[in-house]
């Protein structure tokens, strides 16, 4: 990303703080940027221990952004905005073990030493698109209506010799887009049974943008039940099951 760990005019390892002392401190123009906090790789970075000891560094030094990582899993937290829980300020999380390079790349650019000082910028680009995406799988009707004259173009192109009903166009798109929102939800048997894989790593499920790892069955929903309170679309009282609140998230 840019950054040179040999120079201490853009890295430093256990600057101390007030709250303690981060693992690195990126610096540019003399100033400090970013705290990055390293973990084992068998650390679960999203851990809310974890996630607090890095708030509470960066809200001692009034640095907005930090970075919790594990070497695979990198999470770039927000330290403060008012009537938000400390899980609400995630602005996103990265496996480089298993997410598209592309999708990686997007995000650790933000915290690249060439981007660091327009990460307001960059964040909010992602959240643009992300969130274009997600209405587009909410209303899929409208990408369909979208692609529509893009395959009734390129069948002009290459297959002259044949013609479409328009409908037929549309009830394919709809079904492959079916298809490719499904394959965005994880499917588990309804029991509280470990569901940890033999790396002994959880397994990650996406729901709208985000991701949440998880252990077991039971954690699919009570997740999923988590994520639609929060984006509205479920109240905390229609649950069939308690869901516990952490004083810290209040």
């Amino acid at each position: 990303m840019g950054w040179d760990p040999e120079s201490p005019e853009e890295v430093l390892p256990n600057v101390s703080t007030d709250e303690g002392i981060p693992d690195y401190t990126l610096m540019k123009n003399g100033k400090k940027v970013l705290f990055i906090e390293a973990k084992k790789l068998s650390v679960d970075v999203e851990q809310r221990e974890a996630i607090r000891q890095l708030a509470k560094y960066c809200f001692s030094e009034g640095m907005k952004y930090g970075v919790l990582t594990n070497g695979a899993v990198w999470i770039l937290f927000r330290a403060f905005r008012e009537g938000t829980t400390i899980t609400e300020r995630i602005v996103w999380k990265t496996d480089i073990e298993s997410d598209e390079l592309s999708a990686s790349t997007r995000r650790l650019k933000t915290i690249s030493k060439e981007s660091i000082e327009d990460i307001e910028n960059l964040i909010k680009k992602l959240q643009i698109l992300d969130e274009i995406w997600q209405s587009l799988v909410n209303e899929p009707s409208e990408l369909i209506r979208g692609l529509i004259p893009v395959f009734e173009g390129l069948i002009r192109e290459g297959y002259p010799d044949y013609e479409f009903e328009r409908t037929e166009i549309e009830d394919f798109l709809k079904e492959k887009i079916s298809e490719l929102i499904e394959k965005e939800s994880l499917s588990e048997p309804a029991s509280s049974e470990p569901i940890i894989p033999e790396t002994g790593r959880p397994r990650r499920m996406k729901i709208g943008s985000e991701y949440f790892e998880i252990r077991t069955a039971k954690e699919v929903l009570i997740k999923t039940a988590e994520w639609l309170i929060r984006v509205g679309k479920l109240k905390r009282s229609d649950c069939p099951f308690t869901l516990v609140v952490h004083i810290d998230d209040i």
